[in-house]
Protein backbone atom coordinates (compact mmCIF):
# COMPACT_ATOMS: atom_id res chain seq x y z
CA UNK A 1 0.00 0.00 0.00
CA UNK A 2 2.70 2.46 0.98
CA UNK A 3 4.69 1.62 -2.16
CA UNK A 4 1.67 2.59 -4.22
CA UNK A 5 1.47 5.92 -2.38
CA UNK A 6 5.21 6.39 -2.90
CA UNK A 7 5.03 5.70 -6.63
CA UNK A 8 1.91 7.76 -7.20
CA UNK A 9 2.19 10.83 -4.97
CA UNK A 10 5.88 11.17 -4.12
CA UNK A 11 7.24 10.55 -7.60
CA UNK A 12 8.03 14.24 -8.18
CA UNK A 13 10.04 14.57 -4.98
CA UNK A 14 13.78 14.12 -5.41
CA UNK A 15 15.13 10.81 -4.06
CA UNK A 16 17.63 12.51 -1.76
CA UNK A 17 14.86 14.44 0.03
CA UNK A 18 12.80 11.27 0.40
CA UNK A 19 15.78 9.44 1.89
CA UNK A 20 16.47 12.22 4.40
CA UNK A 21 12.81 12.29 5.45
CA UNK A 22 12.86 8.51 5.77
CA UNK A 23 16.01 8.61 7.90
CA UNK A 24 14.46 11.22 10.21
CA UNK A 25 11.26 9.17 10.56
CA UNK A 26 13.35 6.07 11.31
CA UNK A 27 15.25 7.98 13.99
CA UNK A 28 11.91 9.12 15.39
CA UNK A 29 10.79 5.49 15.63
CA UNK A 30 13.92 4.56 17.55
CA UNK A 31 13.46 7.51 19.89
CA UNK A 32 9.86 6.43 20.51
CA UNK A 33 11.04 2.91 21.40
CA UNK A 34 13.69 4.40 23.70
CA UNK A 35 11.08 6.57 25.42
CA UNK A 36 8.77 3.56 25.83
CA UNK A 37 11.64 1.72 27.52
CA UNK A 38 12.06 4.55 30.04
CA UNK A 39 8.45 4.32 31.23
CA UNK A 40 7.54 1.92 34.06
CA UNK A 41 6.56 -1.56 32.82
CA UNK A 42 3.11 -1.42 34.38
CA UNK A 43 2.38 1.84 32.55
CA UNK A 44 0.14 0.95 29.58
CA UNK A 45 1.07 4.09 27.61
CA UNK A 46 4.55 2.66 27.02
CA UNK A 47 3.01 -0.31 25.22
CA UNK A 48 1.04 1.95 22.89
CA UNK A 49 4.09 4.12 22.25
CA UNK A 50 6.02 0.99 21.27
CA UNK A 51 3.17 -0.01 18.93
CA UNK A 52 3.33 3.37 17.22
CA UNK A 53 7.11 3.00 16.95
CA UNK A 54 6.71 -0.43 15.34
CA UNK A 55 4.31 1.02 12.76
CA UNK A 56 6.74 3.87 12.05
CA UNK A 57 9.58 1.37 11.58
CA UNK A 58 7.48 -0.74 9.23
CA UNK A 59 6.50 2.25 7.12
CA UNK A 60 10.06 3.58 6.95
CA UNK A 61 11.37 0.16 5.92
CA UNK A 62 8.87 -0.08 3.08
CA UNK A 63 9.26 3.54 2.01
CA UNK A 64 13.06 3.41 2.22
CA UNK A 65 13.37 0.23 0.20
CA UNK A 66 11.15 1.44 -2.61
CA UNK A 67 12.89 4.82 -2.65
CA UNK A 68 16.38 3.33 -2.81
CA UNK A 69 15.38 0.83 -5.50
CA UNK A 70 13.89 3.67 -7.52
CA UNK A 71 17.09 5.65 -7.10
CA UNK A 72 19.28 2.72 -8.12
CA UNK A 73 17.53 2.23 -11.46
CA UNK A 74 20.15 4.46 -13.06
CA UNK A 75 23.14 2.56 -11.68
CA UNK A 76 24.85 -0.58 -12.96
CA UNK A 77 23.63 -3.95 -11.68
CA UNK A 78 26.89 -4.52 -9.80
CA UNK A 79 26.00 -1.73 -7.36
CA UNK A 80 22.47 -3.01 -6.80
CA UNK A 81 23.79 -6.45 -5.86
CA UNK A 82 26.06 -4.84 -3.28
CA UNK A 83 23.17 -2.84 -1.84
CA UNK A 84 20.92 -5.89 -1.52
CA UNK A 85 23.66 -7.91 0.15
CA UNK A 86 24.32 -5.03 2.53
CA UNK A 87 20.69 -4.76 3.59
CA UNK A 88 20.53 -8.45 4.41
CA UNK A 89 23.73 -8.28 6.40
CA UNK A 90 22.56 -5.12 8.18
CA UNK A 91 19.66 -7.04 9.71
CA UNK A 92 22.01 -9.63 11.14
CA UNK A 93 24.46 -7.01 12.42
CA UNK A 94 21.68 -4.85 13.89
CA UNK A 95 20.17 -7.73 15.83
CA UNK A 96 23.64 -8.83 16.93
CA UNK A 97 24.43 -5.31 18.12
CA UNK A 98 21.30 -5.23 20.28
CA UNK A 99 22.13 -8.63 21.79
CA UNK A 100 25.75 -7.58 22.39
CA UNK A 101 24.79 -4.32 24.10
CA UNK A 102 22.22 -6.11 26.27
CA UNK A 103 24.85 -8.71 27.17
CA UNK A 104 27.07 -5.91 28.47
CA UNK A 105 24.06 -4.76 30.54
CA UNK A 106 23.29 -1.49 28.81
CA UNK A 107 19.83 -0.10 29.56
CA UNK A 108 17.19 -0.58 26.86
CA UNK A 109 16.91 3.18 26.41
CA UNK A 110 20.64 3.41 25.65
CA UNK A 111 20.53 0.44 23.29
CA UNK A 112 17.72 1.77 21.13
CA UNK A 113 18.89 5.37 21.23
CA UNK A 114 22.40 4.31 20.15
CA UNK A 115 20.98 1.92 17.54
CA UNK A 116 18.87 4.69 16.00
CA UNK A 117 21.84 6.96 15.43
CA UNK A 118 23.99 4.16 14.00
CA UNK A 119 21.23 3.23 11.56
CA UNK A 120 20.72 6.80 10.47
CA UNK A 121 24.42 7.34 9.92
CA UNK A 122 24.24 4.48 7.45
CA UNK A 123 21.13 5.91 5.81
CA UNK A 124 22.56 9.39 5.33
CA UNK A 125 26.13 8.45 4.44
CA UNK A 126 25.08 6.30 1.46
CA UNK A 127 25.17 9.26 -0.93
CA UNK A 128 28.90 9.91 -0.65
CA UNK A 129 29.68 6.19 -0.98
CA UNK A 130 27.56 5.81 -4.13
CA UNK A 131 29.03 8.94 -5.66
CA UNK A 132 32.59 7.75 -5.07
CA UNK A 133 31.77 4.27 -6.36
CA UNK A 134 30.26 5.54 -9.61
CA UNK A 135 32.70 8.35 -10.29
CA UNK A 136 35.73 6.07 -10.14
CA UNK A 137 33.99 2.92 -11.30
CA UNK A 138 36.99 1.10 -12.74
CA UNK A 139 35.32 -2.26 -12.17
CA UNK A 140 32.59 -1.40 -14.70
CA UNK A 141 33.48 -1.97 -18.33
CA UNK A 142 33.47 1.02 -20.66
CA UNK A 143 30.64 -0.52 -22.69
CA UNK A 144 28.56 -0.73 -19.55
CA UNK A 145 29.29 2.90 -18.69
CA UNK A 146 28.08 4.07 -22.08
CA UNK A 147 24.77 2.28 -21.58
CA UNK A 148 23.88 4.12 -18.38
CA UNK A 149 20.75 6.24 -18.68
CA UNK A 150 21.35 9.95 -19.05
CA UNK A 151 20.81 11.98 -15.89
CA UNK A 152 18.32 14.82 -16.06
CA UNK A 153 19.39 18.22 -14.89
CA UNK A 154 16.84 20.59 -13.39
Amino acid sequence: MFRLVNSRYFIKIVHVKRIVVNACAMLGGYILIAVACLLPQDYIVGFFISLVAAVVHGLTACFGESTILGYLKGFPAELIVGWSSGTGFAGVVGAGLVVLLLYFQFELFTVFFFHGFIGNYRSISWRSRWWRATSSASFISTDRRRNLPARRTP
